[in-house]
């Protein structure tokens, strides 16, 4: 016959460091009343507490990939043949968004701001990308002359949302036109070369 096992008693239990149930209770019974308490005083300090915990947490996640990869061996915009009061324009109202030269600002590594702001650079990067700049055919040039000329004189570019932030990036009428003027004339030079091919 099989030996049964020697019951221990709650006292015994308790010697050795293992909590007892109605132990249990009379330990978290005033934690949980100054948890309450403290959530009836100041709930908004835990609500805030809770989203700050929640934000940390969160700012690993990128559903839009890493985009914050910075590769130095792609040109920026200064190494392209482009005058340099265009450039100038160029990197203060596109380069955030159209090319590998990002500068995120602190908000961008703080979620859910921060997926916000990745899409959009993915976004823009995926539309054109002045770092590949060098990897685009004639024809991929061409349309991407046209379609600066006309986000610009249409004033859908740079984006309203990036302005409202970032004040500096906001176009003036003139500075809109020496852009507009850059790409339609750039493009043009481009029409020339393929019609001689």
């Amino acid at each position: 016959m099989a030996k049964r096992p020697k019951r221990t008693s709650v006292a015994s239990l308790s010697k050795f460091g293992v909590p007892h149930k109605s132990r249990n209770k009379t330990v978290l019974n005033p934690v949980l009343r100054g948890m309450k308490g403290l959530f009836s005083r100041h709930p908004w300090l835990c609500i805030g507490g809770f989203v700050s915990f929640l934000a940390v947490c969160s700012s690993a996640a990128h559903p839009f990939g890493t985009p914050k990869r910075f590769d130095a061996r792609r040109p920026a915009v200064e190494d392209l043949k482009i005058p340099p009061e265009v450039a100038a324009l160029l990197r203060r109202s596109c380069t955030d968004c159209h090319s590998n030269q990002t500068v995120w600002p602190w908000y961008s590594y703080v979620a859910p701001v921060s997926w916000l702001v990745e899409r959009d650079v993915a976004k823009g990067r995926n539309r054109l990308n002045f770092s590949d700049w060098n990897q685009y055919s004639l024809k991929q040039r061409e349309k991407f002359f046209s379609d600066i000329a006309s986000a610009v004189k249409n004033q859908e570019m740079p984006l309203s949302q990036y302005t409202l932030v970032h004040r500096r990036a906001k176009l003036s009428e003139e500075e809109k036109d020496a852009v507009y003027v850059w790409a339609r004339l750039e493009r043009r030079k481009l029409r020339t070369i393929s019609a001689g091919k």
